[in-house]
């Protein structure tokens, strides 16, 4: 690519004054193209050469967003599975989204050979022929977890967790013509497999949610620990402050204060707010 700032200057290569790679246009044909929006059901062994192992498991399903093909790849394994998945085809750039901590994720990214070092819930790749296969990890099923990895053949391989056996650990594959696209099918279908577990789910929490519940939230008394405990923050750090708060009766003292304002209505602190703003100032920025 080449750019002038104005009509009269030279036309410049956009690499040569920063220090970028050459652009890619990745050309979609028709033929796939047609293939995506068409009723008949695609072959998934096209993008993803499948190991032995999962390839009787796959099952092709409806998909909710156009112009897209869905899989779902789910086979029974033991409390511990760490089995490769297969090698993505045409594979020109990946893009992650792994797990840096429990409440944390962080997009990881690399052209051709797929290699991450942490556990992804999500991976994409761009294609040669511009189209994008995304593989999305389904857990919270029967107490399971399931993540994607990598191996030395830069393979995608499938890491579950259980405390039982008999656990499933279930896949989704999805084709689109676009990024957004295809992780809107993977999220759809992701959607109805765990309907049924976050419906148990949220009867047990109504047991012990008053209606009143927002209340806390809107009028409740708020704990930042930016405030106290800056950006190197841990879990053990948190209960701490927390607990330090209880013993100095900082809590009542400052609602002794605040409820002069609120007609005597006294509540303990209710809400957690848990920031350690890595956005700004992360030692190693090129992470994130």
């Amino acid at each position: 690519m080449k750019f002038r700032l104005k009509s009269t200057d030279k036309w410049v290569w956009v690499n040569d004054q920063f220090s970028r790679t050459n652009g890619e246009i990745c050309r979609q044909p028709a033929v796939l193209l047609e293939r995506l929006s068409s009723s008949r059901e695609d072959d998934l062994s096209l993008y993803l050469d499948l190991s032995p192992f999962w390839a009787p498991t796959v099952r092709a399903v409806a998909s909710d967003t156009p112009d897209t093909k869905l899989w779902i790849i789910r086979a029974e394994i033991s409390r511990k599975s760490d089995c490769p998945l297969g090698k993505p085809l045409k594979c020109n750039r990946w893009f992650s989204l792994i797990r840096i901590w429990t409440p944390w994720l962080a997009p990881r990214h690399g052209v051709k050979d797929f290699s991450i070092a942490e556990d992804a819930i999500l991976c994409s790749f761009l294609r040669w022929d511009g189209l994008h296969l995304v593989l999305l990890a389904v857990s919270g099923i029967d107490d399971g977890m399931t993540v994607l990895r990598s191996n030395s053949r830069n393979e995608v391989v499938v890491s579950s967790r259980n405390g039982s056996s008999g656990y499933d650990s279930i896949v989704i594959a999805a084709v689109g013509r676009s990024f957004e696209s295809a992780v809107a099918a993977a999220m759809y279908h992701a959607r109805k497999l765990v309907a049924g577990t976050a419906e148990m789910i949220v009867e047990r929490a109504e047991k012990d949610i008053k209606p009143d519940w927002l209340e806390n939230w809107y009028d409740g008394l708020t704990y930042c620990t930016w405030n106290g405990l800056g950006q190197n923050l841990t879990e053990q750090k948190i209960y701490n402050a927390l607990d330090e708060l209880e013993r100095n009766d900082i809590v009542g003292m400052l609602w002794s204060i605040l409820c002069k304002a609120m007609l005597n209505q006294c509540h303990p602190v209710t809400n957690l707010i848990i920031d350690d703003n890595w956005q700004s100032l992360v030692c190693n920025s090129s992470v994130y």
